[in-house]
């Protein structure tokens, strides 16, 4: 976050504002962690889920009308906001809605992004916000979205766009924003991997954060829309709204407060982000009492460390048992590690079960797994026997991953 303290134009600005969360998409890329959920929906940090993030710097930055847009596999994503996210008073105007794919455009699915707003239009227009917030709900990020409409108010833009400073060479595989002197994005690119000039713009992430003045997102949807369902904020509308329009970039954190955003689109993404929780100091906090971070918790008995059990730089969540040692490693609620079991730089989801006497090193084990005793799995040794490994060596064990072999993994309800 960039503080947390409010003026009265702020608080103006996010009564008068709609926050629009792009939770539809299929997250291919992810293998088989979205094969039965959309990304949204994806476990993160052990007790949360992707969304959690997003509606929680909405609801800490006092954007309280809230949409979320979805489509592919959604219903544990529907799940989890209706059991987590009932707390908003709907009476004085606060809420969190799920707006389906309805086929109002016609007898087909939502195309891209654009036109998974333009087909709720008719919503859009009937909420009648000043201020459109469009931001994608399966990226992992902390951000007071209320300081962003701050300057968007002042800077009389069309479109704000949220930036981020991300280190090389990681930011080789994301979009560079080209700024000019006065913060105004000049140009938004696909960075060529590893052409770097030295200059700062090499490591300035458009982070998919889109703050629009409602009248130029309307006469922009209508407008691409008709020239194609397929077209996407980030690749297509975004980039040619800089060279036509109004469009600044909003810098968020500083060498003081590092902002964190990270896109976990990918499996060594994914893998990676959960690594860094266990650096010390970790780069998001999750105790800052002027930022909280909402989700649905379950009701489970603390975590428990069993007699000889070894545990070091690891996040143990509720519900967990743990007879073996686990190092540098995530585990998610319920997940139950085996008596001599050893789990290495690896990340449980919740309800995975890893037998007595496994060895797990890199590895990444899908919600409700289990794996059977004295099993050996690494990106070196778990591939002959169908699981998927990332290029970087993470590999993935889901109950679809695997062919006929020695390993048995089970996914239990």
């Amino acid at each position: 976050m960039n503080g947390t303290s409010e003026s009265a134009g702020e608080q103006r600005f996010c009564a008068e504002a709609l926050a629009l969360v792009l939770a539809c998409g299929r997250g291919r890329r992810l293998m088989g962690l979205t094969a039965e959920q959309t990304k949204a929906a994806i476990p993160f940090a052990g007790q949360y889920r992707a969304v959690d993030f997003t509606l929680s710097n909405c609801v800490n930055s006092q954007i309280r009308r809230i949409a979320l847009l979805t489509q592919y596999k959604s219903q544990s994503l529907i799940r989890h906001v209706q059991r987590g996210w009932g707390f908003l008073h709907r009476e004085i105007g606060e809420y969190v809605e799920v707006w389906p794919a309805q086929q109002q455009a016609g007898d087909r699915w939502y195309g891209g992004t654009v036109d998974a707003v333009y087909q709720n239009i008719d919503l859009l227009e009937a909420a009648d916000p000043s201020y459109v917030l469009v931001v994608a709900g399966d990226q992992i990020h902390t951000l007071d979205y209320s300081l962003m409409a701050e300057q968007h108010v002042a800077s009389g833009a069309d479109l704000t766009v949220a930036c981020v400073e991300f280190p090389l060479p990681e930011a080789n595989e994301l979009d560079a924003a080209l700024l000019e002197p006065d913060g105004r994005i000049k140009q938004i690119y696909p960075r060529a991997h590893g052409a770097t000039s030295g200059a700062r713009h090499d490591s300035l992430v458009p982070m998919g954060v889109y703050l629009f003045s409602t009248g130029f997102l309307l006469d922009r949807l209508r407008e691409w829309a008709s020239r194609s369902t397929s077209i996407d904020f980030a690749r297509e509308l975004v980039p040619a709204a800089v060279s036509e329009s109004v469009v600044f970039a909003y810098e968020c954190g500083d060498a003081a407060r590092p902002a964190y955003w990270r896109d976990v689109g990918t499996v060594d993404r994914y893998w990676r982000a959960h690594m860094e929780l266990l650096e010390d100091p970790a780069p998001l906090a999750f105790d800052d009492p002027a930022w909280p971070l909402f989700t649905c918790h379950e009701s489970l008995s603390p975590g428990q460390v069993r007699p000889g059990a070894r545990i070091d730089a690891a996040i143990v969540s509720p519900g967990c048992v743990v007879a073996g040692e686990v190092s540098r490693s995530v585990l998610s609620n319920r997940c139950r590690v085996g008596e001599g079991a050893s789990i290495r730089s690896s990340v449980l989801l919740p309800g995975a079960t890893v037998g007595e006497g496994c060895v797990l090193d890199g590895v990444i084990v899908d919600s409700g797994c289990s794996i059977p005793p004295c099993i050996a799995l690494s990106g070196r040794a778990g591939a002959e026997h169908g699981y998927y490994v990332s290029p970087n060596g993470v590999l993935l064990v889901t109950d679809s991953g695997a062919t006929p072999s020695s390993i048995s993994v089970r996914k239990t309800a």
